[in-house]
């Protein structure tokens, strides 16, 4: 057996094994925990422009998973800054603030613990 045909064999599965359709986040499958449907969209419409993952504009993290959200920071956790931040209309920086309906959706969330769903979210 020649070595050369074994390789270009061995070279065109792997090729056609990274080929093909990407693989769907867990987020869009139902039955998979994953941050609410309703707010990870406003995470990412309005939150994530900076903390994403890696950070963007010297924001100090990322605010992508439950775990980030859970993460010590300044003597609490990221999830229980955040509800001041937010209810002081520190955050978004630069940017409008949340609307009412917003806000009230975060830190509701926030207040929960973060609670994960497994909602479609599609």
């Amino acid at each position: 057996m020649q070595l050369v045909p074994l390789i270009s064999l061995f070279v065109a599965g792997v090729a056609a094994a990274s080929c093909g359709a990407p693989t769907p986040s867990p987020e869009m499958d139902a039955g998979v925990p994953h941050i609410p449907c309703e707010v990870d969209a406003l995470l990412t419409a309005r939150c994530r422009v900076c903390h994403s993952n890696p950070p963007t504009q010297y924001a100090p993290f990322p605010l992508v998973t439950q775990a980030d959200f859970q993460r010590p920071f300044g003597g609490s956790t990221v999830a229980e800054r955040a509800v001041g931040a937010v209810e002081s209309d520190f955050m978004p920086l630069n940017a409008t603030p949340l609307n009412s309906a917003e806000k009230t959706l975060l830190i509701g969330w926030l207040d929960a613990g973060v609670p994960l769903s497994t909602a479609n979210c599609n």
